[in-house]
């Protein structure tokens, strides 16, 4: 979504995140797949938690002359960077995760270059996904406040309706007996069309990215999981 926007192949990515196991284990598995994709990513750049003062962190990302900074993976901290980044013109794109538009709208943020957003995992404040905004319309209107954990909610109701489909597809309650079956089961919920367990037992989703464009048009895309997972 960002290459029309920017003009030119992205080709070179640097990797902005908070240095704490969550931060390092799931950086692992991003660079991972941009290399997949044909991207450089020639740094990862970790800043210590609580940290407010990004331009050390910016200035070392900016020298690296990166297509686009991703900012993994605390989106507090993101907020706080972005804005930083933008008034030093780091690079011609910006990534940036567990960031909703619905916050962005809402902080009537805005940049002269083109910013990616990716909810974890659709988005409630521009969704393209039916089913998760008739679910956000309910789950707000019962009092349910607005913010990253918005999004992670949709995973737990969809949870929900699948083991009682586990349970209901083993006919028992038994523990063996329903994970035997949870394996086995392809549920289409609110957050997916289809959300499965792989071989590993990690769930697979679809997810939404999102991307305002300099002037402020967001446009938002959904991705169903592949057929069949990845090759390592």
């Amino acid at each position: 979504m960002l290459t029309p926007l920017v003009g030119h192949p992205l080709k070179k990515s640097v990797v902005i995140v908070g240095n704490d196991a969550t931060g390092q284990f799931l950086t692992s598995y991003y660079v991972k797949a941009l290399k997949a994709e044909g991207q450089e990513v020639p740094e990862v750049i970790s800043y210590p938690p609580d940290t407010t003062d990004f331009s050390p962190f910016l200035t070392r990302a900016k020298s690296l002359n990166p297509d686009v900074v991703h900012f993994w993976y605390n989106g507090d901290s993101t907020l706080t960077a972005l804005p930083q980044a933008l008034e030093l013109g780091v690079a011609p794109s910006y990534f940036l995760f567990g960031v909703d538009p619905g916050i962005w709208k809402e902080r009537g943020l805005s940049a002269d270059v083109p910013v990616a957003m990716s909810c974890v995992p659709i988005c409630w404040g521009e969704s393209s996904n039916a089913n998760a905004k008739t679910y956000f319309k309910a789950y707000f209107a019962a009092g349910a406040p607005k913010g990253v954990t918005s999004s992670v909610s949709l995973l737990y109701y969809d949870y929900v309706h699948m083991l009682a489909e586990a349970w209901t597809k083993a006919g028992s309650l038994d523990p063996d007996k329903t994970v035997a079956a949870l394996e086995s089961l392809h549920h289409k919920g609110v957050v997916s069309d289809d959300l499965s367990f792989n071989k590993s037992h990690q769930v697979t989703h679809a997810t939404e990215v999102c991307a305002a464009a300099p002037g402020g048009d967001i446009s938002c895309a959904m991705q169903q999981p592949p057929a069949e997972a990845p090759a390592e």
